[in-house]
């Protein structure tokens, strides 16, 4: 792989293996290439969530291999767009409890065709897909949290203070 990226797409006669002049490329990974491909962190649910993804030699690849489409898994964020000329595309069909709420339209719809026999399928719908295409990205700004993370963060609190009066209760008398 590392060698093909050494040299152009199409090989040294500007052709591909069928003769054909332009076939697109698209790639695969499991991990981000970029963290550009993650919602800001106070989007996050899982803040610390950057600090684990994107990387530099992956990042490296995909530009030096310059796909038309690059697929990518691992956050189980829906995304689905054009950064550098390249289409990013993140479809995770998710698991039960993903599919009530992040990849909710994704498990409905199932797999997505992203190729045929035209070439590259349109850009489907994704919240952050259209968030970053109408917005710059602002990874310094750690507020205000998003309206789905304050509700977050306050039921995983009330949570804790329940657990935390139990087992409070179920101490007392035990000296």
């Amino acid at each position: 792989f590392e060698a093909m990226l050494e040299g152009d797409r199409a090989g040294a006669n500007g052709r591909y293996a069928n003769g054909r002049a332009d076939l697109g490329v698209v790639s695969f990974s499991h991990f981000l290439p970029m963290q550009a491909l993650l919602p800001e962190q106070r989007f996050l649910l899982e803040p610390d969530l950057v600090s684990v993804v994107g990387s530099d030699p992956l990042r490296a690849q995909v530009e030096r291999l310059q796909p038309d489409t690059h697929v990518y898994g691992h956050t189980h964020i829906p995304f689905d767009g054009l950064i550098g000329g390249t289409r990013y595309l993140q479809w995770p069909l998710g698991n039960v409890k993903e599919q009530a709420r992040q990849c909710n339209e994704q498990a409905q719809r199932g797999p997505l065709l992203i190729w045929d026999d035209d070439g590259p399928t349109e850009p489907t719908y994704t919240a952050w897909g259209e968030y970053y295409r109408l917005r710059q990205r602002e990874p310094q700004k750690v507020g205000p949290l998003g309206p789905w993370v304050e509700d977050y963060n306050r039921r995983r609190r009330e949570r804790a203070a329940k657990r935390t009066g139990r087992a409070g209760n179920a101490s007392v008398g035990r000296l």
